[in-house]
């Protein structure tokens, strides 16, 4: 006995679905064949909407051939919409969407000639029944994807998150962007940054959670990780190194009113994070001394506002990086007294007095103490 094979629902020429009722039509044609043949009704073996189909006879019975799997190659060329009406449905999807096909020698072609498709994601993320960004893709990326015969619609097969490993030797400032080399390792193991399979990209720093200084030319930069954000159509930071601490010594006297300090570095003492200055130091880094006592002023008759910290040179110091203000400052000084004002306190006295010898005598002790230059300290007042 033959099997006549079921029509295809989908239509090649045109590149669109016929819909339920010529899929309808279909089986209405494969029933009368099967009645024809054995006066017995025909068996479905699938669910509707499935291309499978089978038969029973007096002889025997059969399954239709299956339809193939039937994908195309879209080019985007409108962002993906998220449904704001019941009418809209409830998939994302991207309008006027070119279908593209391969020439024999090489290279695609379509995407301004071919007519325009609507382009779903139904497996998207919710809350609750509600679909949730972001989109998968933007323009103009091209995808995959699949017709899918029971809901009559392209459907995206949609890829996974794509992310880059990269390695950032320019300065970045906080909440701003800047250019990486990319990180990629070869079959064989090699790597390759800023050429193929590397590239050059720049990425974004969304969150205001990172900065840097530029690199030394001899050190390895900050390594970072990147993730492409299709609905804003650019990377963006989720990891990356920060400057390390270090612990320094003062390369000149650090007075109370100056806002920065010259340090030499100590690189066997850099903590958690990356090394921005090299192999070597050949000069003293810059630091910053932040504002501090209290926000009052060092006078009269100086009249200048209180720095944080003071030392002299040689002095030990803690460095830590700043990463909204983009810059290093003073976390710790030792001893932090310069620039202090002495003052002698009276802790004690003595008074002896003989009368039979008519003498007498009065000893003051005292200490002397420092205070911190904002200190106003007042006039002597008798009591």
């Amino acid at each position: 006995m033959t099997a006549r094979r079921r029509s295809d629902s989908f239509d090649r020429s045109s590149g669109l679905g016929r819909g339920p009722a010529a899929a309808g039509a279909s089986r209405q044609g494969a029933d009368r064949s099967a009645v024809a043949f054995s006066g017995e009704a025909l068996s479905r073996a699938a669910r509707e909407g499935s291309s499978t189909e089978g038969w029973y006879g007096a002889s025997g019975w059969g399954v239709y051939p299956i339809e193939p799997e039937i994908l195309a190659l879209f080019e985007l060329a409108e962002p993906f919409r998220f449904p704001q009406s019941a009418e809209e449905g409830d998939a994302p999807f991207s309008p006027a969407a070119r279908m593209l096909w391969r020439l024999p020698e090489g290279g695609y072609v379509g995407g301004l000639m071919g007519r325009p498709h609507t382009l779903y994601w139904p497996v998207c993320p919710r809350s609750g029944s509600a679909p949730v960004g972001p989109p998968p893709l933007a323009p103009p990326a091209r995808c995959t994807a699949r017709w899918n015969r029971q809901s009559g619609r392209w459907e995206v097969i949609a890829p996974a998150p794509i992310w880059r490993r990269f390695e950032m030797t320019a300065g970045l400032t906080c909440g701003q962007s800047a250019e990486v080399r990319t990180i990629v390792f070869d079959h064989q193991g090699g790597e390759h940054r800023g050429t193929p399979p590397g590239e050059v990209i720049t990425v974004y720093d969304s969150l205001a959670m990172f900065s840097k200084p530029p690199t030394a030319a001899e050190a390895a930069g900050a390594m970072g990780m990147a993730v492409f954000a299709a609905d804003r159509n650019r990377w963006e930071i989720v990891a990356m190194q920060t400057p390390a601490d270090f612990l320094g010594t003062l390369a000149q006297d650090c007075h109370r009113w100056d806002t920065t300090a010259a340090v030499w570095p100590q690189l066997n003492t850099l903590s958690a994070g990356y090394n921005p200055f090299g192999a070597g130091v050949s000069q003293p880094t810059i630091v910053m001394n932040i504002a501090g006592g209290g926000n009052q002023t060092i006078g009269p008759p100086l009249h200048l506002p209180a720095q944080w910290f003071s030392g002299r040179e040689g002095d030990r110091v803690l460095c830590r990086w700043h990463i909204r203000g983009g810059y290093y400052y003073l976390a710790g000084i030792e001893p932090n007294d310069l620039d202090y004002q002495p003052l002698d306190v009276l802790t004690r006295t003595t008074l002896t007095i003989d009368f039979a010898g008519q003498s007498f005598s009065h000893r003051r002790y005292a200490r002397q103490i420092r205070l911190p230059p904002w200190t106003t300290i007042g006039p002597e007042v008798e009591v």
